[in-house]
């Protein structure tokens, strides 16, 4: 057997269990999933990584069994190991269900909150400068403070179209535009929203 063949067949998980999954795989996944309507491009990104950590595990079990059937002395058997494979779909689909409740999103939030919130009151007088600007764990392509409220928009593609966003009211209460389709209140005078487009 050669080195990959070799690596292929043996017990070592490291990689697939370590570099490619949990950390790399996670990163992606969850720093895609922290913004509303989530980031496209990160979760593409985890999802190779998932994919490729599949074709492995399926690799390891096809060499292995070929070489079992070849009665190669001393090789684990072709489903040795299955726990660590059970823990990585344990692990994405955990990453779909904080993704389905929206939980990184509200972790995101908390820790950009104190930044939100000093911005907010920093900005209460005028207009910011629409320039990519990070907050926190957000970055926003537009900041403007106006009639009231302060808005701010995620640098970020929308699929198909349309942009979300966050904004701050100044009265707590929300605002009433055709521009917000769609207003959560995220509490303290906070308010996700969604333009779709259209």
């Amino acid at each position: 057997m050669n080195a990959a063949s070799c690596y292929v067949v043996s017990r070592n998980n490291r990689l697939l269990y370590f570099a490619l999954t949990l950390i790399l795989g996670v990163a992606l996944a969850l720093w895609g999933l922290r913004l509303p309507g989530f980031d496209l491009g990160f979760l593409a990104a985890a999802t190779v990584v998932f994919l490729v950590a599949a074709l492995f595990i399926i690799t390891r079990v096809i060499v292995r069994a070929v070489f079992t059937w070849k009665k190669k002395p001393g090789l684990p058997r072709p489903f040795e190991g299955a726990i660590v494979w059970i823990r990585l779909l344990y692990t994405f689909v955990l990453l779909v269900v904080l993704g389905f409740y929206g939980l990184p999103f509200k972790a995101a939030l908390a820790l950009s909150r104190p930044s939100l919130d000093s911005l907010a009151r920093a900005s209460a007088g005028g207009q910011k400068a629409k320039e990519p600007l990070w907050i926190g764990l957000f970055c926003f392509e537009s900041v403007i403070a106006e009639n009231g409220h302060l808005e701010l928009t995620f640098q970020k593609s929308e699929f198909p179209w349309g942009k979300r966003g966050l904004y701050y009211s100044f009265s707590g209460a929300a605002v009433e535009s055709r521009h917000y389709h769609d207003q959560e209140n995220l509490g303290g005078g906070w308010y996700a929203w969604h333009y779709g487009g259209w």
